[in-house]
């Protein structure tokens, strides 16, 4: 088992984090550019 450090596991969050924005600038883009689309994370749960 690896144990990482306090200062590796903020290193790691962070960059996490980083991506997590990326990747959701992404997807905001690409639903942009559908009339009156918005991203997942805006619409909610899905309903049944």
């Amino acid at each position: 088992m690896i144990t990482l450090t306090g200062s590796e596991l903020r290193l790691l969050q962070q960059g996490l984090c980083e991506r997590r924005r990326e990747l959701l600038a992404t997807l905001h883009g690409e639903y942009g550019d559908l009339a009156g689309a918005r991203p997942p994370e805006e619409l909610g749960p899905e309903s049944p």
